[in-house]
């Protein structure tokens, strides 16, 4: 893991207001894009394929895989990320549809203004909230159509 993911951490906690919120929204991040580069290594396996190592970047996660020489194999170790991603939306997608904050979740552009205060029947939906988030971030950021993104490599394909 990189240094600056503690860094990364600490401006989300100053930017979206509330230093709870902001490091919850880091932590889910963080196991979302362990998840999603976990997607990738086991798809490799399951097709034939292998992986052994995953680094985390300021950037994001990249994990080494090694598919096997057939197109499918190459193909779904590519969506395997993105499809843990659209796992995870839909896992959480009934707290969203369930919130005020609907189009706040979907808009990758704003965060849904949401605080961790109460018992656990006001935080679970706000941790759900941002679990969406965080899962559809990382699925549209990846499925851009540039190389080295997951888009750009399924085009590549």
């Amino acid at each position: 893991m990189s240094i600056f993911f503690p860094l990364l951490a600490l401006a989300l906690s100053f930017r979206l207001g509330e230093p709870a919120v902001g490091l919850s929204f880091a932590l889910i991040l963080f196991i979302s894009v362990v998840a999603h580069e976990f997607g990738h290594v086991l798809a490799a396996r399951i097709t034939g394929g292998d992986g052994d190592e995953i680094l985390l970047t300021p950037m994001g996660g990249l994990a080494f895989c090694y598919p096997a020489p057939t197109f499918q194999s190459r193909f779904w170790t590519v969506a395997g990320g993105p499809l843990v991603n659209i796992g995870l939306c839909l896992i959480s997608l009934i707290q969203v549809l369930n919130s005020t904050h609907v189009a706040a979740c979907i808009n990758p552009f704003e965060f849904p203004p949401v605080q961790l205060s109460g018992g656990a029947s006001s935080v679970v939906p706000v941790l759900g909230l941002m679990l969406f988030k965080a899962n559809w971030l990382l699925l549209l950021i990846n499925l851009v159509p540039v190389h080295p993104l997951d888009g750009g490599r399924m085009l590549q394909l």
